[in-house]
């Protein structure tokens, strides 16, 4: 029997290598590649994932959280493709209208809006009920890994047991391809999400500020309902967006492949600044609490 493999595509530029070297590695296992768009993701994510799926002649099956009334299909999905993937946060929206906006004390959205609906496609539209999963986590990440869990719950980690590499080497990697992730590394992929560092969201806001409207609407719209608000210390979006009007560019994000060689040097961050919640957006590592 073959070996069925899971493969979680965040849109980030080390689960898009990770999938490479699945596809390479294992080419006799059965496989599916799922990307799950909240309707966040910035435009030029959305065009990497395409781009992959194109020059690599791979099948990425788009899917969004979708929720019917039905029993069982509470973290449903719909199939969406590039042209069709929602733009403006409405999978996203769905969410906070049924569990309220997300934040550190609310959190939820990365299981609701990514894992469990991509968990469900595969068991209900596959009929898969033995698979691997397959993490994004890097070698100079696996600390983050509780290999316990990760052999009861079927993971595997292949940037750590079969082809270990580094921030560094994955960066070098893409500049090497013919196309690549044409967004700086501290945007992310989810383009304001809550669990960003307060850096980098004062960043974001400095350099698109309009970036942030979407998250104020949706504080405008929902907060009432909870008094919830986005972001740490109940800062909302337009806190942020005021901010960053007088952030000194020494306080600004830099690029993850500038960050090892400036902590070599010095201390360049500031705890309150530099606080982050893990997220599959990120580390595809949410899998470890779910399951």
């Amino acid at each position: 029997m073959k070996d069925k493999i899971f493969i979680s595509f965040s849109g980030g530029v080390t689960s898009a290598f990770m999938t490479k070297i699945i596809f390479d590695k294992h080419p006799n296992a059965e496989k599916v590649v799922l990307f799950a768009n909240t309707g966040k993701e910035d435009e030029a994510t959305l065009a990497f994932v395409n781009d992959c799926s194109v020059n690599w002649g791979i099948n990425v099956v788009w899917i969004e959280y979708n929720p019917q009334k039905e029993w069982g299909k509470r973290n449903w999905f719909k199939i969406v493709d590039f042209k069709t993937a929602s733009r403006d946060g409405e999978p996203f929206e769905k969410f906070i209208k049924k569990k309220g906006i997300p934040n550190v004390k609310n959190a939820g959205c990365s299981s609701r809006l990514k894992e469990l609906p991509m968990h469900n496609y595969i068991k209900h539209f596959l009929g898969w009920s033995n698979y691997k999963t397959a993490i994004g986590i890097r070698w100079d990440e696996k600390h983050r890994i509780n290999w316990g869990k990760a052999k009861s719950k079927n993971l595997m980690y292949p940037l750590v047991t079969e082809f270990p590499v580094s921030i560094e080497f994955i960066h070098d990697w893409w500049e090497q391809q013919s196309f690549s992730l044409k967004i700086k590394s501290y945007q992310g992929n989810c383009d304001c999400c809550w669990k960003k560092s307060k850096r980098k969201l004062l960043t974001i806001a400095k350099e698109h500020p309009s970036k942030l409207n979407w998250w104020a609407n949706m504080e405008q719209k929902y907060s009432s309902k909870d008094g919830y608000s986005f972001y740490r210390d109940n800062e909302t979006a337009l806190d942020l967006l005021d901010q960053s009007k007088n952030l000194p560019k020494n306080k600004m994000a830099i690029c993850d492949t500038k960050i090892s060689k400036l902590k070599m040097k010095q201390n360049v961050f500031f705890d309150e600044l530099d606080l982050e919640a893990r997220c599959s957006c990120n580390f595809d590592n949410d899998f470890l609490k779910k399951k």
